[in-house]
């Protein structure tokens, strides 16, 4: 019999504290600690056909998730007891410019099944993500087609498997430290068929390996036989990296590798920027720029309008470009679209200073003051300096 049980999974922090309380009859004070609580997800408990048992996942949604209608990503994330904070932690630290926002499922361990499930019936462990986990999370919530699978250790290990046995299930694999060298001569020639046959196709690949002290060598042989293999017969819209991390070791390489494993996943998603004109004229300037975050809108359901920052980043390299009335362009676009913001008027303001139309600046400064919008006293205040400063010049 199925059942779910929806709970908020509360991660509890003990902050120890000295606080001391001294009772009415002046007994010695006792120490007591405060707890911080933070809620991570929903746990979700249901009857694995696949696995005979009871099994968990817990899954973290975006804020906001509830008030919008948009559809997220998913992070299936292997060894989910431990690692869900880590992967909560590295989204919401690069969302918006290095990935999309994203559902996280923590795929969690039963007691004493963690060996069972990613060895020797690791079948059976795949069939139940591929069956259950997977379909119960895409009917529950707003998913995009795209699914990432995360794993570290023995857990890299079933990336790699199942990335080799099933590549079309997931969209992007991150294998942080995986144990490789127990079935070398299988995976790879699994890998060797998949390759023959141009199976990885349209898919994402990140491993990471730790330092030769902590990992071994028979794994590091391994691992690097594996990368030989790749570098030598991916084919090339199979995106793939591999990296040796020296100073590493076989525990920590799980904290770096899957913040820049999800950096290498959604490294097309990452907002655009200019080396200098040539750059920006070859690829297509304003146009290309528009056009990027239209495609990016429509895979990843994201904000098709260009950030204030980046047309100030673009304007700031034509004018050192000496591309002056294109940066003023793209200087006035900001402000036009957010008059409100200081930033955009005095970016525009230095750029009329430097091209040598002080009045031009003046006239904003003193437009913006007498405009109708809402500022801040420290904002005027520094609007009226600006314009004093300018006049004091002529």
């Amino acid at each position: 019999m199925k059942y779910v049980t929806p709970l908020l999974l509360i991660l509890s922090l003990t902050i120890s504290t000295s606080l001391t309380a001294k009772t009415i009859k002046n007994k010695a004070s006792e120490s007591q600690s405060k707890q911080l609580t933070i809620s991570l997800g929903e746990s979700i408990k249901f009857h694995s056909e696949a696995l005979g048992e009871d099994r968990e996942i817990i899954v973290h949604v975006p804020d906001g998730y509830e008030d919008s209608n948009i559809q997220y990503p998913v992070l299936y994330v292997l060894d989910g007891e431990e690692f869900l904070a880590l992967v909560t932690a590295a989204v919401d630290s690069m969302v918006n410019e290095f990935m999309p926002n994203s559902i996280i499922v923590a795929i969690t361990n039963a007691k004493n099944t963690r060996s069972r499930d990613l060895g020797r019936e690791k079948d059976k462990f795949l069939q139940f993500i591929k069956e259950e986990v997977i379909p119960r999370t895409e009917r529950k919530y707003r998913t995009l087609p795209i699914k990432i699978l995360l794993g570290h250790s023995f857990a890299g290990y079933f990336v790699l498997s199942t990335l080799a046995s099933d590549p079309k299930l997931f969209d992007a694999y991150i294998a942080a430290s995986p144990i490789v060298e127990i079935f070398d001569s299988e995976l790879l020639a699994r890998y060797e068929t998949l390759l023959k046959g141009n199976y990885l196709t349209d898919l994402s690949l990140y491993m990471s390996m730790g330092g030769k002290v902590s990992e071994g060598k028979s794994r590091i042989d391994a691992y690097n036989k594996l990368s030989q293999l790749f570098s030598d017969n991916a084919p090339q819209d199979f995106t793939w990296t591999s990296e040796l991390m020296s100073d590493q070791t076989h525990g920590s390489t799980v904290y770096p590798s899957f913040y820049k494993g999800l950096q290498h996943t959604f490294q097309e998603f990452r907002d655009v920027g200019f080396i200098d004109y040539s750059d920006y004229k070859s690829r297509g300037k304003m146009a290309g720029l528009v056009q990027f975050y239209k495609s990016r809108s429509e895979k990843y359901f994201t904000d098709i309008t260009i950030p204030e920052w980046n047309i100030a980043g673009v304007a700031k390299m034509l004018l050192e470009s000496e591309h002056n009335k294109e940066a003023i362009v793209l200087f006035k676009r900001n402000v036009t679209n957010h008059p409100k913001s200081i930033s955009a008027i005095v970016n525009l303001a230095r750029a009329f200073e430097r091209i040598g139309k002080n009045n031009s600046a003046i006239d904003l400064y003193e437009n913006t003051i007498n405009a109708d919008i809402e500022l801040s006293l420290s904002a005027i205040d520094y609007l009226k300096k600006q314009v004093l400063r300018l006049k004091s010049e002529k």
